[in-house]
């Protein structure tokens, strides 16, 4: 991914090294960095690189959006877990109690905390290649002190929560959203991985990232619809896509668009987006999932008025000739027909964390979303 066999990682949020020595494993020629503000931790990392030969420096101190003294709550377990410092933070916890009852925070400490771009400047870094970030809900904090280097580092990786584990962290919505310049690469259960859209695009490649169905105005995208106005910049089905050249578009993205094409007309539709895409270009596809809705449907618990409204996400709310589905579709279905138009990998993701649309709907606290991360 990263393309390189010296590349510049800050590895921030280091714990004990056991991603470190991922790392080395993988790009031994690598340039790490490593952030641990607990000095428990800190003194196990320097262990553990101690019999390394790699170009490793350590910095015992919390990165965040200004320099200086900040208080740390230390975390402890339970019993055997007693020593537990994996979920320390500058911020206070809070649903993470809940989550993890066994996980303690009854010590509470002062460390250095510095703010990266300050860090960079200092030590003459211009360019950072991957940022490894667990901050344990600081990625906000994070962000705000690294405006500059975030903006000539080519991927961020970090963990995430939609669940306020920590005072005040923010979700993936609204750290896309922090994240300027960055499209979302892969999204894990609780771990994201962004790509800098501007540096990629300065680079080999310069293509469109294309919204199809779309109406949100971002940033670096362009839109599709089948119906013009504010915002969109073709006019067009997505079952035709000839006013795009081969290999024209870096990205397309599609939520809930898919299940309007007519069956006959679903395989060359996806050939369609294929063959604009660039090789190792990205297609983000989201449709409803019929499985899920069936099992609402059927729940005993469902009321007369929940199940119309399932219904008509499985048929469509039919309020204008657009507005009808075609097609229901499940996981064995799309990654069926994604494999013959021709995509070489595919996975479920649980959110894009691009656009503010139905592919994280959940009526009735249940994601009715098939997310899917399709790469040509």
């Amino acid at each position: 991914m990263v393309g390189k066999d010296d590349p510049i990682v800050l590895e921030i949020g280091a714990n004990i090294g056991q991603s470190t020595i991922e790392f080395i494993r993988v790009m031994p020629k690598a340039r790490i960095y490593c952030f641990e503000p607990d000095p428990r931790a800190a003194a196990k990392l320097r262990q553990t690189i101690s019999a390394i030969e790699a170009d490793i420096k350590i910095f015992e101190c919390a990165v965040g959006d200004f320099n200086g003294m900040v208080s740390f709550h230390q975390s402890s377990g339970d019993g055997d877990l007693k020593d537990w410092d994996q979920s320390g933070s500058i911020r206070e916890p809070k649903n993470h109690t809940i989550v993890w009852p066994w996980v303690k925070f009854q010590d509470k400490i002062e460390v250095p905390i510095v703010r990266l771009d300050d860090w960079a400047l200092e030590q003459g870094i211009v360019e950072v290649d991957f940022i490894w970030a667990d901050v344990q809900g600081a990625e906000i904090d994070l962000i705000k002190g690294a405006e500059k280097t975030l903006q000539n580092t080519r991927f961020f990786y970090t963990e995430y929560s939609n669940d306020e584990w920590y005072e005040g962290q923010i979700n993936l919505n609204q750290l896309y959203e922090a994240l300027d310049n960055f499209s979302v690469c892969r999204v894990f259960r609780m771990d994201a991985l962004f790509e800098n859209s501007k540096l990629m695009q300065t680079g080999d490649s310069n293509g469109l990232r294309l919204h199809l169905g779309g109406r949100e105005i971002k940033a670096g995208w362009k839109i599709l619809n089948i119906s013009p106005g504010p915002g969109v910049d073709f006019i067009g089905s997505i079952s035709d896509l000839t006013q795009f050249g081969d290999c024209s578009c870096d990205e397309v993205y599609a939520s809930h668009v898919l299940e309007h094409i007519a069956q006959n007309q679903v395989l060359v539709t996806l050939a369609g987006i294929n063959r604009i895409l660039r090789p190792g270009g990205k297609f983000c596809v989201s449709v409803p999932d019929l499985d899920t809705l069936c099992h609402m449907f059927i729940n005993p618990a469902a009321t007369p008025a929940m199940r119309m409204h399932i219904m008509r996400m499985m048929f469509g709310g039919q309020v204008d000739a657009h507005d009808f589905h075609y097609f229901g579709w499940n996981q064995l279905f799309l990654f069926d027909y994604l494999q013959q138009a021709g995509f070489n990998k595919f996975e479920r993701v649980e959110s894009f964390g691009l656009f503010k649309d139905t592919s994280d709907y959940k009526p009735y606290g249940i994601p009715i979303s098939l997310n899917v991360l399709a790469i040509k």
